[in-house]
């Protein structure tokens, strides 16, 4: 996921720089408000697009082969169709989730696509908070939140009101010829329900569950959702890169640099529950960017906490005209109720910037059994590669 928010940020700005804006200068747009908003229809587009790949192959795609499954992608892009990914897979794991592990592998795949969406956002804040950028990736910042935040809006009504419940698949394809599949969201909420039944009958039995209407927990249910979909919209830098945005229609001031120490609230879906970050980020010295962060997630039973702190951008020094830096990174949480402890992640990057333009570089974490938002779900070291393109 990190892999994938890198190289499509990279692309986007790419295309930005190489297509869009020579269009625009050529074309007078850039002289006016009204020609600027008109430049901004083609970087709305590339970004739903970039966002889509993200969500669909680098998101859903992603777990879909962490879990073992083959991937295909559909990407249409005159259709805005941006990805078809496996949904064979996604349906075989919602409708044969019966034990415990194959009900964990249908609720990774479900949560992929909008975690994804949150790890390009992330990535889009932390590369802007050290190098600056362009109305455009205050733009895909734009579009990457919010994305979050509408899908669960937007689907909440339908779902509260029986239209797509997640435990009534028969009657959902019988009487409104849809299927509680169709969305990501369903899906999560259905998986994340039949796990929690699960538990429950074998602590209680099933006639005591049924009776006291216990699935649904006293901290999930739909409200943890719509509330993940309100704290993301709360992120005070999404308003400044709104803010960023409707600046270079006003002025053409094209700058997107958000201030170090502006937090950040995120919000993902995972195995254990909907996550829900708190960033405070903050430059040591004027280069090297501190991201710590606290997280909850809103369990069946009791609430997991975490925090950790990532680090981009430490200066190691030059070889032969490449300016080398490293990224480390640790992560903690304590998982309470079912399968508890605590668990960890511990990872670094290397990467060598090359006459300020060109990236290049890779790494590696280890990490215990867990969920942690862009990284695999079970127990193991894992490495990456990654390339980028500032212009």
């Amino acid at each position: 996921m990190e892999t994938g928010a890198v190289n499509l940020i990279s692309v986007h700005q790419l295309v930005e720089d190489w297509v869009i804006r020579p269009w625009g200068e050529a074309a007078g747009l850039t002289a006016s408000g009204n020609g600027r908003l008109l430049e901004l229809i083609p970087t709305a587009i590339l970004s739903l697009y970039a966002g889509g790949m993200q969500h669909e192959i680098f998101g859903h795609g992603a777990r879909f082969r962490e879990i073992g499954f083959g991937t295909k992608s559909d990407l249409r892009f005159w259709k805005l169709k941006f990805g078809q990914v496996a949904i064979t897979g996604n349906s075989y794991y919602i409708k044969n989730n019966k034990s415990p592990y194959i009900d964990r592998l249908g609720r990774i795949s479900a949560a992929g696509g909008m975690e994804a969406t949150q790890v390009m956002s992330k990535r889009i804040a932390q590369q802007t908070a050290i190098g600056g950028g362009g109305y455009d990736l205050g733009w895909l910042y734009l579009d990457t939140k919010l994305d979050t935040t509408e899908y669960i809006l937007a689907n909440s009504p339908a779902i509260r009101r029986g239209i797509v419940y997640p435990y009534l698949e028969e009657f959902n394809q019988a009487v409104f010829k849809i299927s509680s599949s169709a969305f990501d969201i369903s899906s999560y909420w259905r998986l994340m329900g039949e796990l929690r039944l699960e538990e429950l009958v074998d602590q209680y039995g099933l006639k005591t569950v049924l009776d006291n209407d216990l699935w649904h927990g006293p901290n999930f249910n739909f409200r943890a959702i719509d509330a993940g979909a309100l704290w993301n919209a709360l992120d005070p830098t999404l308003w400044y890169s709104a803010y960023r945005v409707y600046d270079y229609i006003d002025t053409g001031r094209d700058t997107f640099s958000p201030p170090s120490f502006l937090p950040r609230t995120n919000f993902a879906l995972t195995t254990r529950g909907p996550d829900f970050y708190f960033r405070l980020p903050f430059k040591a010295d004027g280069t090297t960017l501190f991201d710590p962060y606290i997280r909850s997630t809103a369990n069946h039973s009791e609430n997991n906490f975490g925090a950790g702190l990532e680090m981009h951008n430490l200066y190691l020094g030059h070889l032969s005209g490449a300016a080398f830096t490293v990224n480390p990174e640790l992560h903690g949480w304590y998982k309470a109720g079912w399968q508890g402890g605590f668990g960890y992640s511990l990872g670094t990057g290397i990467s060598a910037q090359i006459q300020d333009r060109f990236s290049i570089g890779g790494g590696g974490y280890y990490k215990t059994e867990g969920p942690l938002m862009g990284k695999v779900e079970n127990a193991g070291f894992q490495w990456y590669l990654q390339a980028g393109i500032s212009l």
